[in-house]
């Protein structure tokens, strides 16, 4: 995103620069005016790029550059969704239902499959909700039993099985979330 400003910029002191050096050229006021109008075009393209490279760049690097990407970036960029995950979901594998609860106080549980996973909830780098279980929770999606480590994508609507289907939206490695609560 700062390249395309220093770009910008270069180009800008390029015109001023030749523009300058002719006679009979314009003045300075029309160089100044075309160097605002060149900033301000450079600045308003890399407001409406700046969500989808923000996306694509932590979507396409590790934990530690979706991060620092995450945390260079304001908190409308970073957090899509600002309402809150606390509440009660509902989802199902191939075989059973479950109930999700997110409390407040960044506890959790899963119930189903005659089984209570308690655990806890954070938020995870910016782009979803990582639940993690004291047990292993397996799920069967797709005909296959496979592990899970639930991330829920920000807009409560998904519970992946894991980070890499989630930066994926891999749609065979994913439950439909419903809000209960």
């Amino acid at each position: 995103m700062k390249k395309v400003f220093y770009i910008a910029l270069t180009i800008c002191m390029a015109v001023f620069v030749s523009c300058t050096q002719q006679k009979g050229g314009p003045s300075e006021q029309e160089i100044q005016d075309r160097i605002d109008a060149a900033v301000k075009d450079a600045l308003a393209e890399q407001a409406s790029t700046a969500s989808a490279s923000v996306t694509s760049s932590s979507f396409s690097s590790d934990y530690s550059s979706a991060s620092d990407s995450y945390t260079s970036s304001s908190s409308s960029e970073s957090k899509p969704n600002s309402s809150s995950p606390v509440g009660e979901y509902r989802f199902s594998d191939d075989y059973n239902n479950y109930t999700l609860t997110i409390n407040a106080d960044e506890t959790s549980q899963i119930v189903g499959n005659g089984q209570t996973y308690y655990g806890s909830w954070s938020e995870w780098c910016g782009i979803a909700y990582w639940v993690q279980n004291s047990e292993s929770l397996y799920l069967f999606v797709n005909g296959k039993k496979q592990y899970c480590s639930p991330m829920i994508d920000l807009s409560l609507e998904w519970l992946y099985l894991d980070s890499s289907p989630l930066k994926a939206k891999d749609p065979n490695k994913r439950v439909k979330l419903t809000r209960v609560k």
